[in-house]
């Protein structure tokens, strides 16, 4: 029998979703400032290990590249030189379910947190290199359960929540407040990473 494959996710380049990333690097991200990002909109959510996705940073290289630099050329997204000799790029795409329930300030925290997965540094030879970056804290919260914060990641991780709550007096966005009918929205598990090069 011959076995079904899966159809491509239809995504669209988005300029809405570079419209909430540009304050955020010129306030948090400036080494990103000259970065080549592109940013899409993607049908259909992925499912890694039972964990939804609302969005994932990647990088691409050489020919892939540059047909993507193609084509968001030709919606009018990116310069002209970018689209004949791009070099390496990142990508964020972002789930259209989740952004189109989530509110400004859930969209914010999610592409700030898609843009701390895109990391540019210049060799000792002035080469820009792309690199995605991993989480801050890569733990399973049963292990914590059971021995506590044993590297000390968690309680930093932690220290930067209370600093959150100290200064804004809310602990989370709201997630409930925006969800057209429980459980739309996707759970919190796309904080873990994807393999393959790909972050959520």
């Amino acid at each position: 029998m011959k076995k079904k494959v899966a159809a491509a996710p239809a995504w669209a380049a988005s300029a809405e979703v570079a419209r909430v990333a540009r304050p955020l690097i010129l306030s948090h991200h400036q080494d990103l400032a000259h970065a080549r990002i592109l940013y899409a909109l993607c049908d259909r959510q992925e499912t890694v290990r039972g964990a939804t996705a609302w969005a994932t940073a990647s990088k691409l290289s050489g020919f892939q590249a540059w047909l993507a630099c193609r084509a968001f050329f030709s919606v009018g997204l990116v310069p002209p030189e970018m689209s004949e000799s791009p070099g390496d790029v990142f990508v964020m795409r972002v789930f259209r379910d989740f952004w189109n329930q989530a509110d400004e300030r859930l969209r914010e925290a999610v592409v700030d947190h898609e843009l701390c997965h895109f990391e540019l540094t210049v060799d000792d030879e002035g080469e820009e290199r792309y690199w995605i970056k991993p989480h801050d804290v890569e733990e399973f919260a049963a292990v914590l359960g059971r021995h506590g914060d044993y590297r000390g990641e968690a309680s930093l991780l932690m220290s930067y929540v209370s600093s959150y709550e100290r200064r804004t007096g809310q602990t989370k966005i709201d997630i409930e407040e925006q969800a057209v009918a429980p459980g739309q929205l996707p759970p919190p598990e796309y904080f873990r990473p994807m393999g393959g090069g790909v972050h959520r």
